[in-house]
């Protein structure tokens, strides 16, 4: 595959999605953010959120850090898209999930004393 080859990229995360057993909700998630990402980049906004979706489909069950910023990745992509119904739609599903700002720092616990 070359570098930058959107079509391949593509080709291969899709059938690696299919590929997955249901039990490895981690992976599946990241992919399909993966791809929602590229397909965002592309300007593929309806491709791009039917995968957004079916990560936020995941991730309620994952404790994962890459997991978290994806989800931090996916709001910031779709703020660029406020007017558009299905991005605002996706915006308010994820309200009062964690992203990176309230992930657990290294080592375990909260932080007290606001985040420092």
């Amino acid at each position: 595959m070359a570098l930058g080859d959107w079509t391949t990229a593509t080709a291969a995360l899709q059938a690696s999605l299919r590929r997955l057993a249901a039990s490895e909700r981690r992976a599946r998630a990241l992919g399909h953010a993966d791809l929602a990402a590229l397909y965002l980049r592309r300007g593929h906004l309806e491709k791009s959120l039917r995968h957004w979706h079916a990560f936020l489909g995941d991730f309620p069950a994952l404790c994962s850090d890459r997991a978290n910023c994806r989800l931090d990745d996916m709001r910031k992509l779709l703020a660029s898209y406020p007017s558009h119904p299905g991005a605002a739609a996706l915006l308010r599903r994820t309200r009062g999930l964690a992203g990176p700002a309230f992930a657990a720092p290294p080592g375990g616990g909260f932080r007290r004393g606001g985040g420092r």
